[in-house]
């Protein structure tokens, strides 16, 4: 393998993976964001609520919210996981390759 292929692979190894990196910190982000949206809505709603027996529904309603919305983010992670694995796969496959044929 000689350094002009080595460099190449090197750089598209750390482009695939700060690619991935940043999309992970943006939906990190996205998460925290969403922790701060339904601390909001519950004291929002809390202090709109008239009577005891309304805090169950309010809590049920924000926390059902957010369930939704962390599970969407949560599976939006994965994406971001699965496409940096098969990133990382093809750059082995193609760097073998490369290996193999003496490039």
């Amino acid at each position: 393998m000689n350094l002009k292929t080595t460099s190449e692979a090197y750089q598209n190894f750390w482009d695939v993976y700060l690619s991935s990196m940043k999309d992970l910190g943006q939906k990190q982000v996205e998460l925290m964001q969403l922790y701060i949206n339904a601390t909001s809505s519950y004291l929002n709603k809390v202090n709109d609520a008239k009577k005891v027996e309304d805090l169950g529904s309010v809590q049920t309603s924000v926390l059902t919210e957010f369930q939704d919305n962390a599970k969407k983010n949560m599976e939006e992670t994965l994406g971001v996981l699965n496409a940096l694995n098969q990133g990382i796969e093809v750059w082995t496959t193609k760097s073998i390759n490369a290996i193999a044929e003496g490039n």
